[in-house]
């Protein structure tokens, strides 16, 4: 991660916020001390790619438990009630 200084990091961070946040209903955000990984020019590319990498939060949302509608936890497929209730079962 690459130290910037705070003229030119306000304004990526500013770049990147236009580019990525703005419109996006508040699922990309992006702090004002947000990290940043300066890009290197790669020889082999007949165009150089001028940026940098700026880090982001990004929002993941929950899928809804496929037994009873309700939210279920994250990267699961059933909610906390449904999951209890399966394994209480299976203990039983």
């Amino acid at each position: 991660m690459s130290v910037l200084p705070p003229e030119l990091a306000a304004k990526l961070v500013e770049a990147a916020r236009e580019q990525y946040a703005e419109g996006s209903d508040d699922s990309i955000e992006i702090d004002d001390d947000a990290k940043f990984s300066m890009s290197e020019h790669d020889p082999a590319e007949a165009e150089p790619v001028m940026g940098c990498w700026v880090s982001a939060w990004v929002w993941v949302r929950a899928d809804d438990c496929i037994e009873c509608g309700e939210t279920a936890l994250l990267g699961e497929s059933l909610c906390q009630g449904c999951l209890d209730h399966h394994k209480s079962r299976r203990d039983a």
